[in-house]
């Protein structure tokens, strides 16, 4: 129950960290900068995993009926993640979450799809909570972006 929060202020964190570093560097370059992160958390929490027992934490060699999904998973990920650092450039971080949304509905197709799963009702009640404080959120931001603009209107 930890995770969803943990990732939830991960993704936060990764918005705010694109929209700063945006301007000083290109979308090559903070690729490669979020990519260098990853690679060493990732590497630090496989090296710490693999002395738990933890099934899902010792590393090894996919097959190479699933490699080809990996490398596909790769290719996809990267192409949106640039998407992601692009539009940080463009747009306040607030503006760029929403679509994040669209994640939820997603697995939620996939996971019905690829495992014939659906969400029960208490997962339903949590969507539906992060996604009326997102949308406030935007709400909030909006206006208030609109009275910072009607004070450096009138003086």
């Amino acid at each position: 129950s930890v995770l969803p929060l943990v990732t939830a202020a991960a993704f936060a964190a990764l918005m705010t960290t694109l929209r700063s570093i945006s301007f000083g560097l290109d979308g090559f370059r903070t690729q490669t900068v979020s990519g260098a992160f990853a690679s060493l958390f990732l590497g630090i929490a496989i090296l710490v995993g693999t002395g738990t027992g933890v099934t899902i934490m010792t590393p090894s060699v996919p097959s190479a009926d699933i490699l080809w999904l990996i490398v596909l998973m790769g290719i996809v990920g990267t192409i949106g993640q640039g998407m992601m650092t692009f539009g940080a450039k463009f747009a306040e971080a607030s503006l760029i979450a929403p679509f994040q949304y669209l994640e939820i509905i997603s697995a939620t197709v996939l996971g019905y799809i690829l495992f014939k799963e659906f969400p029960d009702s208490l997962t339903w009640v949590g969507a539906a909570i992060i996604l009326v404080a997102g949308l406030y959120t935007v709400h909030r931001e909006r206006r208030l972006m609109r009275t910072r603009a009607r004070s450096v209107a009138l003086g």
